[in-house]
């Protein structure tokens, strides 16, 4: 029994699993056949989907918490629009399972379906609909201030996202080509942003995230616009078709957006 089991050993070694297994030779030359490659990743492409918590009805954004590797849903409840959205629900990045939430605390009827969402650690900020505006929550989701969009005095703010690396906020709005930074100190959104301007063509906005790796600006139009934030240089354009709503955030890894016929959140691969 011990030559037998040792005659085994010494003809053949498992050199791979699954479909792809190959073989070392007892004598001779070992070449590697293997034909076998990881796909290549395009733009665009989902890598991974979560499925709404069962809480949630329907979302209008969300925003990565890179503190605790969450995401908050700026979602609906209460059923379908025009039911505006109630509550900022926390899910697991992984999972997508319920970690609670805070409900609707004085919030201005503006806040509706297209309503973009940040979170910077500590406060929210949401857009409001048919105006220019944004509006600041506390922890506790309670309304606190309301502020002119930095990136607009007469169109619609059209995304938000937070940079960590500055303590700004980056905008983005449907009348301009401009991208604006607006630092936040001592949570007072400061009234004087930094414009970077002429950095795309028309409308078609759906929001702006940020890489706080690389320090880029993600402008969400026909795919990705990618502006270094430090000196606002237009980087170049992935062009892809964003699912959804095309609202979303960046998880340092993925494009996360929400896709409300689906009920779920999809991370699409950028680059």
């Amino acid at each position: 029994m011990k030559k037998t089991l040792g005659v085994l050993l010494s003809v053949a070694f498992i050199a791979g699993c699954g479909s792809n297994i190959e073989w070392f030779p007892e004598t001779g030359v070992f070449t590697n056949q293997s034909t076998g490659t990881q796909p290549a990743a395009t733009p665009g492409k989902v890598m991974r989907e979560i499925r709404f918590p069962t809480v949630v009805q329907w979302a209008s954004d969300i925003a990565f918490d890179r503190n605790t590797g969450t995401f908050w849903m700026l979602a609906s409840t209460i059923g379908a629009p025009p039911n505006p959205p109630n509550a900022l629900v926390r899910i697991n990045a992984a999972t997508g399972a319920s970690l609670g939430g805070l409900a609707a605390n004085g919030w201005p009827v503006t806040i509706v379906d297209g309503s973009t969402l940040a979170f910077d650690g500590n406060f929210f900020w949401i857009t409001s609909g048919g105006n220019s505006k944004v509006h600041q929550m506390g922890p506790d989701a309670a309304y606190l201030a309301l502020y002119n969009c930095p990136a607009t005095s007469t169109g619609l703010c059209q995304g938000l996202a937070w940079d960590n690396t500055t303590s700004s906020i980056w905008s983005v709005a449907s009348d301009n080509a401009n991208l604006a930074r607006s630092q936040v100190l001592n949570g007072v959104l400061l009234p004087t942003p930094q414009i970077y301007g002429n950095l795309w063509s028309g409308s078609g906005l759906t929001d702006v995230s940020f890489d706080s790796a690389t320090g880029q600006v993600f402008v969400i139009k026909n795919g990705v616009i990618l502006v270094q934030g430090s000196s606002g240089t237009g980087l170049g354009t992935i062009s892809f078709t964003v699912p959804g709503s095309g609202r979303g955030d960046w998880d340092g890894r993925y494009f996360w957006v929400v896709d409300n016929t689906s009920k779920s959140i999809k991370a699409l691969f950028v680059r």
